[in-house]
Formats: C-alpha cells, structure tokens, sequence
C-alpha cells in the first residue's frame, strides 16, 4: 500500500475528514467552445463514476481497460492511500489544453479545512481525452509522456527510461536474481513486469502524470512505489536493483486482508527499506525508543507511526510480527498470519494476541525487547 510513509501518514488523516467530492472547474477555462465543453462533462461524469472501482467504465478508452487490470494508473499507482480516488478529495479543473495527441487536462485534487481555514493541496494530475469511434475518452498520461522512452528487457522484466538515462543492466539482472529467489520461496510463478526507472523521485511521478504529488521536492527517502495490480514499478531514483518494491509485486496481493503495518513489514523483510537491510533500522528504533520512554507500544499504529526522513516505524514494527510468524513457523506460519483479516486496528491487536499470546495491554515492553534483542544481533530471518 501500494509506498512514502510520510505521505501515507498525512494522506490517512486527512481521510478522515473526506466527505461528498465537488468537483468544479477553474475560472479562465472555457467550456462554452463545443469540444473543450464536451471534454470537461466527461471527467466531470468520470470522477462522479466510482473511479476508485474497476469496472467496465463508459468514460475510459477501450484499449487501456484490455491492457490494465486496473485502467487508470493515477487511481492504482498505490503513491496515496488507500488511493488518489478514494480519498473523496474535492477537485478543480485548472485547465484543459488542446494538443496533437488530444486533451489534456490538468486537475487539483485537494481538501479544505473549514476549521483552520486552509487548503490542503494533495495532487495536481494530468489525464489525456481523445476521440475513439466519434466520441471522446479518458486516457492515461503515462504511456503518452513515456511513448520516446527506450527500453530494455531482461527475462520478464521490460525496463523504461527516459533518453540519456544510463541503464545498468547488472543492477537489472541481480534484480532477476532476486526474484527468481523469492518465487522459489513462496512458490510462485514470473509474472511481467514494466520497470520505469528515473533519476529522481519528482521524474517518476511527473511521467505518471502529476504536476505535483505529496513529498515532491522533499528530501525524504522516497524512490519509488509499485503498482501490483497492473505488475509496474516506479523507480525514482532507487535504480534497476529495486528488491522491495518487487517484493510488493508478488506478496502484496497474496495477503488482501492484511494491515498495510504488516505488508509494508513484508517489503522491508525482503526487500529492505528506504535502501537498508531491516537490522538498521532495528538499531535507529531501538535508540530513538530508549531517547524517549514516554512512547506507548500498547496502540502502536497511532501512538508510534512516524519517527524520520530515514526509517519508518511502520515497516520496522511491521516487519518484527512478520519475521516473528517466521521464526514461529518459517513460510507457512507467515502465510497463515498474513492471511488474517487485520484490515482494522481492532483487528491487528487481536491477531497479534492470537497469533503471539501478546495481548494489546502488553505490547509496549514486548516490542521494545524485541527491538532491542534484534538491534544488537545481524539477523535477518527469511523463513523455511
């Protein structure tokens, strides 16, 4: 899920307050001409359509809906959660520009605080609008904006990159390496996989389509995310050895149920985080916690969810239960936690006392000693 912790952590409270979406058009753009009119109506009847569903969707092109699993990349690219859509944001259409390949329409996505009397500004976005059999439809940016890119695949893996990048292609292969061990592993099967790599964090999501996205131009450890419905991984910065993100490919799906807490542990199990092996960020937790006691693990996922720009409570205590079920039972114990419904906090508790004889009003000095156990050793336990 299905990402930048900080944002994650920003965007979660402000779905607490989403509501009924407006959606309302910029003062400058002219819908009175026909087509510019005819434009504005369909991603006007679009955002108004479920767009956070997958469905068969009149509003979008045919050809993108056989393509994809889930057709819109701006609603599945997994950046904002649970996704640019579901967060029932209010939308403004800034502008809509004629070019040579269509429409393109450029959005703000944002809530207002009526108490603070402020504008929260989520995302600024591109989607195209071309005609197809006489009638308009939506399309992505992305194979637009990508279309001169070159490409290089290796075995399953079909890389992108923007001109004058300079591909790595062992960095490619060592990823191949490391995927082929982990569907060993959980006995899976290679799937296809486009990888689009760039240099920085704010290329990738402008090749997406966003003029602006949360943590653009922060210096944060954000380098990319990964669309596991459609099987596509943005490396921002991260380059063409990117394991966690692959990890999200393939066990993110597995386990629909689970707390995000614990599918981010996942990735940072396997995969690492923020470019570290887990024990690292055992080592920043278990110093940052003893700096400050006063931090109550009892209500861990509200109480301990941000720490700093280079480590994130979520993977770390995500990652300590999953490695907990391995220790336990290797491979088929973690398939079995992960297959709990923990989709509520509620729900996370219970299956942490079920699964560990941990009950929530001990959590507090049971994470700090395991924490402290993990940051002193060099362990990084990856199942049977």
């Amino acid at each position: 899920m299905k990402t930048g912790v900080i944002v994650m952590l920003a965007v979660t409270i402000l779905t607490e307050l989403a509501r009924a979406q407006v959606v309302n058009l910029n003062v400058g753009v002219d819908t009175s001409i026909a087509s510019y009119g005819t434009v504005y109506r369909l991603w006007y009847d679009y955002l108004h359509s479920r767009p956070d569903s997958v469905y068969d969707n009149p509003y979008w092109n045919r050809s993108e809906k056989k393509r994809y699993k889930s057709f819109d990349l701006l609603n599945s690219q997994g950046f904002l959660y649970p996704s640019l859509y579901g967060l029932k944001l209010d939308a403004q259409v800034l502008s809509i520009t004629r070019e040579s390949a269509g429409f393109d329409i450029r959005t703000m996505f944002y809530r207002y605080d009526e108490k603070e009397k402020l504008l929260h500004v989520i995302a600024i976005a591109h989607v195209f609008a071309k005609t197809r059999d006489g009638q308009f439809r939506l399309f992505n940016y992305l194979p637009l904006a990508t279309r001169n890119w070159p490409s290089s695949k290796i075995e399953n893996i079909t890389y992108h990159y923007p001109p004058g990048y300079a591909f790595d292609p062992a960095g490619a292969r060592t990823l191949v390496s490391f995927q082929d061990s982990l569907i060993t592993l959980f006995e899976l099967r290679p799937k296809p996989i486009d990888f689009y790599v760039t240099r920085s964090f704010d290329e990738y999501q402008k090749a997406v389509g966003f003029d602006f996205m949360l943590s653009m131009g922060s210096q944060v450890g954000i380098r990319g995310n990964n669309d596991s419905k459609n099987g596509i991984i943005y490396s921002g910065g991260g380059g063409e050895y990117y394991p966690h993100e692959i990890v999200g490919i393939y066990l993110g799906p597995l386990f629909p149920n689970a707390n995000g807490w614990l599918t981010a542990g996942l990735e940072a199990v396997y995969g690492g985080h923020f470019g570290h092996p887990l024990n690292y960020h055992y080592k920043r937790v278990d110093r940052y916690l003893k700096q400050h006691p006063s931090i109550d693990l009892d209500d861990f996922l509200r109480d301990f969810s941000t720490l700093d720009e280079k480590t994130s409570p979520v993977y770390v205590i995500g990652g300590l239960f999953c490695q907990l079920a391995l220790e336990k039972g290797g491979i088929k114990e973690l398939k079995k936690f992960l297959r709990m419904n923990t989709k509520t906090d509620e729900d996370l508790y219970e299956a942490i006392a079920k699964e560990f004889g941990v009950p929530k009003s001990r959590l507090n000095n049971f994470i700090r000693k395991q924490i402290e156990e993990r940051a002193n050793e060099n362990v990084r336990p990856q199942g049977d």
